[in-house]
C-alpha cells in the first residue's frame, strides 16, 4: 500500500520480491498512488522471463538457415544466392525489426524496373521459409515479419507446343547439325516428356530393359518411362554418360526453323508438346502426371483442355440443352 509521507503519498516496491526491479514515486492523492501501482503490477514483466531481443542482421540468418537447412534442398544453393542479394538490396537490417513495408517498397521499385512478378514471388517465398523454418525449430523467436505479406498474382504464361509439322521440321534441322548428341536427346524429351537436363546427363545405368529411368529430378523423386525401340536403337551403346552437352547446339537447330517459341520455352517446349499430344490423343491426365513427375495434379491440370472430351458436358448440360435438344425431337 502507498505510504503517507510530508511531500505526499509514496509508492516504493518491487513487483517480484527484492530481486526485480524497484519502483519508487511521490503522489499527491492516494488514488494517484494505487493507480500507478495497479499499472506496473498489471505490465510488469519479470526481468528473467524476458526473452532478450534477437539482435542478429538478416544476412546472418540467411547463413545460419543455409548451413542447417538449406544445404540438403536440391535448390538449396540457388536460394541462399537469392536470399544474400535480397537481404543486401534491404539494407541487411536486424532480422527481428524488418518491416513489411520495407519489402512491399523493395518489390514495387523492382517490379518498375521490369523485374517479373514471378520472380518476385519467388523471393519472398524463399524470405518467408527461412523465417519459418527458424522460427519452428525455435532458433529465432520472433514473428515472422512478412508472413502477411500476399504473393502477386500471376498470369498464366502461354504454354507453347510444337505441332506435328514443326516436329518435322526440327528434326530435319537437327539431322544436319555436326552435334551427334543434339537429336538423340530432343527426341528422347519429346518421346518421354522429360526436362532437356535430365535426357542430357542420362547415363548406360538410366537405360533398362526398354525404359529410361530418371534420376536426381526436379522432385527429387526416380521415375520410369517406356521408350519404343526405334528410339532405343539411336540411344549410344556405351558406358557411362551417353550424351555431351547440346543445349547451344538445339539453340542454333530453332533458330533455323520458320517458328519461333515464346521466350524461356527454348528446350521446355518438347516437354510441353510431349503433354499436349499425349491428351490430345486420349491420354489420362493422371497418367500424365506421373509420367512428367509433377508433385501437385494442378500443374498437370494446365494440358487438361487439350484433351478431346475436355468439358463436353458444358454442351450436354448448359441451360439452353434443354431447348435446342427440344427443337431436335420437334423436327424428328
Amino acid at each position: 500500500m502507498p505510504t503517507k509521507t510530508n511531500k505526499g503519498w509514496r509508492v516504493d516496491f518491487r513487483p517480484r520480491g527484492e530481486n526485480s526491479r524497484r519502483y519508487r514515486k511521490t503522489f499527491k492523492t492516494k488514488s494517484e498512488a494505487l493507480s500507478f501501482k495497479n499499472h506496473i503490477l498489471s505490465n510488469y514483466t519479470d526481468d528473467w522471463n524476458h526473452t532478450k531481443r534477437d539482435t542478429r542482421h538478416l544476412s546472418e540468418l540467411v547463413e545460419h538457415w543455409f548451413k542447417n537447412y538449406g544445404i540438403s534442398l536440391k535448390t538449396g544453393k540457388n536460394r541462399h544466392q537469392v536470399l544474400v542479394r535480397l537481404s543486401a538490396s534491404l539494407a541487411n537490417p536486424v532480422a527481428s525489426k524488418l518491416e513489411a513495408t520495407t519489402f512491399v517498397y523493395y518489390r514495387s521499385e523492382r517490379l518498375g524496373n521490369g523485374i517479373s512478378p514471378h520472380t518476385m514471388n519467388r523471393e519472398l517465398a524463399y524470405l518467408k521459409a527461412l523465417y519459418n523454418d527458424l522460427i519452428r525449430s525455435g532458433e529465432f523467436k520472433e514473428n515472422n515479419p512478412v508472413s502477411n505479406i500476399k504473393l502477386l498474382k500471376v498470369q498464366d504464361t502461354e504454354l507453347a507446343y510444337l505441332t506435328d509439322d514443326n516436329i518435322e521440321e526440327l528434326l530435319e534441322k537437327l539431322d544436319i547439325s555436326t552435334n551427334e548428341s543434339v537429336k538423340t536427346v530432343a527426341s528422347i524429351c519429346l518421346a518421354t516428356g522429360c526436362r532437356w537436363s535430365e535426357a542430357e546427363k542420362l547415363t548406360s545405368s538410366n537405360i533398362i530393359k526398354g525404359k529410361v529411368i530418371f534420376t536426381d529430378t526436379k522432385s527429387g523423386k526416380n521415375r520410369a518411362v517406356p521408350i519404343n525401340n526405334e528410339l532405343l536403337k539411336i540411344i549410344p551403346n556405351t558406358q557411362g554418360r551417353l550424351f555431351e552437352s547440346c543445349y547451344s547446339a538445339f539453340r542454333f537447330a530453332i533458330e533455323l526453323c520458320s517458328f519461333t517459341l515464346p521466350a524461356g520455352q527454348l528446350t521446355h517446349v518438347l516437354r510441353h508438346t510431349f503433354a499436349s499430344h499425349f491428351m490430345m490423343k486420349g491420354g489420362n491426365i493422371l497418367v500424365l502426371q506421373r509420367i512428367l513427375g509433377h508433385a501437385s495434379l494442378i500443374m498437370t491440370m494446365r494440358y487438361s483442355h487439350f484433351s478431346p472430351d475436355h468439358l463436353e458436358d458444358a454442351i450436354k448440360f448448359n441451360p439452353l440443352s434443354s431447348f435446342t435438344n427440344k427443337g431436335e425431337k420437334n423436327e424428328l
